[in-house]
């Protein structure tokens, strides 16, 4: 009973991340299911803050266009981070430089 209750948890927050839409509708219907009990207030986005949300495009994070040889994918996120320097330039990268530059690059 556990494990699928933790499953379909995990199955509406996957959903929940991909569809806010589709979060949206069951939110609705799980209102008109029980109209009795008390709705929670939504979750708001934090706002946004340029002087502690800054990332460098400058000096060694300077954009650097793509050389015939490296390689970039469908990923515009990890291609910009890839030309900045923030991963290797070539597009070839470890797992651990993949977290380290999108820690550093976001």
């Amino acid at each position: 009973m556990k494990s699928t209750v933790s499953l379909a948890t995990l199955a509406l927050a996957g959903i929940a991340n991909a569809y806010p839409s589709v979060m949206a509708r069951l939110a609705e219907q799980a209102q008109a299911a029980a109209p009795n009990q008390k709705r929670q207030t939504p979750l708001s986005i934090p706002p946004f803050d340029a002087a502690s949300q800054y990332v460098s495009n400058q000096g060694e994070h300077a954009f650097v266009p793509p050389g015939k040889t490296d390689q970039r994918g469908p990923c515009p996120g990890l291609n910009a981070m890839a030309n900045h320097n923030y991963m290797p330039h070539n597009g070839i990268a470890t797992i651990d430089q993949f977290i380290t530059g999108t820690e550093k690059g976001t």
